[in-house]
């Protein structure tokens, strides 16, 4: 899956993600406001990967796993911008931007999942119980030149990872 084209469509030669933003929202009213306010309604996953894919130019935004009411799972508490479950993904020139979760507010991979990220951007991404930006368990994560920046962690004092929390997993960082 690929972003970054004009509206309307083009060639690849034209394709600039830089230019042309192709933003994945979880805020379906279309009402959030600065501070995750009015963000009740918005999509638990803005994106869920249960296979193998590939992912290029996107921003990821909006996305809300950090409902009780919907019950204390995988599914409905962790990966606000992300989900990733036995999946093999390779993303690229993608940004995830103010989603939140309990656990893993931009993504988390878990169930033998492995992800490589390139030139992928973590911003303001919140979790209540660890790992903001990206959180992990039984997987393996590979980040090259990749940012994090204003990801963290609001929660209890045992909360931890305001920027990555893994477990039981391999992480490398380039």
């Amino acid at each position: 899956i690929y972003g970054g084209f004009p509206a309307g469509g083009s060639e690849w030669q034209q394709r600039d993600p830089n230019i042309y933003k192709a933003v994945l929202s979880g805020d379906l009213n279309n009402n959030d406001e600065p501070g995750f306010i009015n963000n009740d309604e918005n999509s638990c996953h803005v994106v869920e990967g249960y296979t193998k894919f590939t992912m290029d130019g996107f921003t990821i935004t909006g996305g809300n796993s950090d409902n009780y009411d919907l019950g204390y799972d995988v599914e409905h508490l962790y990966g606000g911008g992300m989900l990733l479950s036995y999946s093999d993904a390779s993303l690229a020139n993608c940004a995830f931007i103010s989603n939140i979760a309990h656990h893993g507010g931009g993504m988390y991979i878990h169930n033998y999942s492995n992800v490589n990220l390139e030139n992928c951007k973590f911003i303001s991404n919140i979790a209540s119980d660890a790992a903001g930006a990206l959180g992990g368990h039984q997987s393996n994560a590979t980040l090259i030149n990749c940012d994090l920046v204003g990801n963290a962690v609001f929660g209890t004092p045992y909360s931890s990872g305001g920027a990555i929390m893994v477990d039981y997993a391999s992480l490398v960082l380039e």
